[in-house]
């Protein structure tokens, strides 16, 4: 599922998911973290300062390659994989918490939109997520304002 085979939460494999209790606090610790990191990425000035809140939001070393234009947002960030080549233009956004992956050589128009979870569309079960993967593959292109959640582009 993740890069490495492990999420960073405990409890998340995919599919529905009780959000609740100690799920909910771990990804609203590590949201607030991202959120942290996102803002000093957002208002870099120089490129430097720019990877090193990168490398924060993503939580391991991205390929130089790695284009990205702010502003950025992501929920989660890391359960955000990319490949080489990349480039994200301004305004996108990745809700991330069951996987992203960017193979290499992807384009993303600004304002693309990748969501990696939804709810339940019984009104009793909305709290709960329901998880898939996003994936674009090698060389893929998300249009600008283009939306995509794992119910179009999930395995």
């Amino acid at each position: 599922m993740f890069q490495d085979g492990k999420s960073a939460l405990k409890g998340i494999n995919g599919g529905q998911v009780v959000f609740s209790g100690e799920m909910q606090e771990q990804v609203d610790e590590l949201v607030s973290q991202t959120t942290e990191n996102l803002v000093k990425f957002n208002q870099a000035v120089t490129k430097e300062e720019q990877q090193k809140a990168l490398e924060k939001i993503l939580r391991y070393p991205f390929p130089p390659t790695l284009r990205i234009n702010p502003p950025f947002q992501v929920d989660f960030g890391a359960h955000t994989f990319i490949g080489k080549n990349v480039f994200i233009n301004r305004d996108c956004l990745f809700m991330d918490l069951e996987g992203i992956y960017l193979e290499d050589n992807v384009l993303l128009g600004p304002r693309a939109a990748l969501l990696s979870i939804n709810q339940d569309e019984e009104p009793e079960q909305r709290q709960n997520l329901i998880l898939k993967e996003v994936r674009i593959k090698k060389r893929g292109m998300d249009r600008c304002g283009g939306y995509c959640s794992s119910w179009c582009y999930g395995r």
